[in-house]
């Protein structure tokens, strides 16, 4: 995909990865652009699937959630039902915030951000481990977040 993308496109992609509620406006005219032109260029971007979704970063401590764990899981079977199976699975559980498929000793990589450690004991136990695919897993706490972004490096 990144064939696709032009300097201007690469523009207009780190500035609103910098700032996604910056007004058009402001936007374009950081970009020396006309606002009907940034419009068509970011919609274009979103057609292409370069923009899959625009959030805001929010603060885990200050929202309640302060505990973050990496989880490391092993799968039962590598059959493509039962990684589906999981995949579908993770996806329903709002805790879980990513959720990587990976190469070398486990099968995915999850990171879990909770309330409590009793709340991820609780999640992990009756949630992870109870799941029918999940043969086993490791998890690690963080102590603290020393980088936390979504941006690319474009």
């Amino acid at each position: 995909m990144s064939s696709k993308l032009n300097e201007t496109d690469k523009s207009v992609l780190r500035a609103i990865q910098n700032d996604s509620a910056s007004s058009s406006r402001s936007l374009a005219e950081s970009l020396g652009m006309s606002q009907s032109s940034l419009w068509r260029r970011i919609n274009d971007l979103e057609n292409l699937g370069a923009i899959k979704k625009r959030v805001a970063l929010l603060d885990a401590d200050v929202v309640g959630l302060p505990v973050c764990v990496i989880v490391q899981v092993n799968m039962v079977s590598y059959e493509a039902s039962a990684r589906k199976e999981f995949e579908n699975f993770v996806s329903t559980i709002p805790e879980i915030t990513t959720c990587y498929a990976m190469t070398g000793s486990y099968d995915y990589t999850l990171t879990v951000q909770t309330d409590s450690v009793a709340g991820f004991e609780a999640l992990h136990m009756n949630k992870i481990l109870a799941h029918p695919s999940v043969s086993g897993s490791s998890s690690q706490i963080a102590l603290r977040c020393v980088k936390y972004t979504t941006e690319l490096a474009i």
